[in-house]
C-alpha cells in the first residue's frame, strides 16, 4: 500500500473523523464558521449579479473549477476572463434555499439560484435557469475560499 493511501486510510478511520458531523446546517442563521461561509456567499453571489470579475478573483480559489449547468468544466482564468469580455453575463441572479454545512477547514454550501445569463458562444442570446448549486470552499490562510462550483438545471416535472 502507498504511503498516500495509508495516511488516507488513517485519517478516514480516526474515531474523531467516524464521529465528526457537519458542525452547522441551517442556512445562514448560525454563528461562527458558518456565518462566515455565508458572508462570502453573500459577497459572490452580488459579484457575480454585478459582474465582477476582481472581487470574484478575490473569492475563488486559484485552483477553482467551475462545472456549469451544460457540465463543461471551466478554471478561474477562463471564467474571470469570459465575466471581462463579457460574454458571461448576470443580467439578473437571485439565490435563496441556502443549506451550509462545516467540516473543520472545509464548507459545502447548496441552495438554488434562478438567473438570466448570457455565456460564452451564445452571442447576446439570454438563457433563463433556475439550478442547484453546490459550492465547496476551503479555509487557508484565515480566509474562505470557493474551490468548486458546481450547477444543475431545475427541469420542469415530465408531462
Amino acid at each position: 500500500m502507498t504511503k498516500a493511501k495509508v495516511l488516507i486510510l488513517a485519517a478516514l478511520t480516526a474515531p474523531e473523523c467516524l464521529a465528526q458531523r457537519p458542525s452547522h446546517r441551517l442556512g445562514c442563521q448560525m454563528s461562527d464558521p458558518a456565518q462566515a461561509v455565508c458572508a462570502v456567499e453573500t459577497r459572490l453571489t452580488a459579484a457575480l449579479r454585478q459582474n465582477d470579475a476582481e472581487r470574484l478573483g478575490a473569492i475563488y480559489a486559484d485552483d477553482f473549477q467551475l462545472i456549469n449547468y451544460r457540465g463543461t468544466r471551466i478554471a478561474k482564468p477562463g471564467v474571470l476572463a469570459a465575466l471581462r469580455a463579457g460574454t458571461l453575463r448576470f443580467d439578473s441572479l437571485t439565490t435563496s434555499d441556502l443549506d451550509v454545512r462545516i467540516y473543520g477547514a472545509a464548507a459545502v454550501v447548496t441552495g438554488r439560484q434562478s438567473q438570466i445569463a448570457r455565456e460564452p458562444g451564445r452571442g447576446d442570446a439570454t438563457h433563463a435557469a433556475d439550478v442547484r448549486f453546490s459550492h465547496v470552499y476551503v479555509r487557508t490562510r484565515g480566509h474562505w475560499r470557493l474551490v468548486s462550483s458546481q450547477i444543475t438545471p431545475i427541469l420542469p416535472p415530465p408531462t
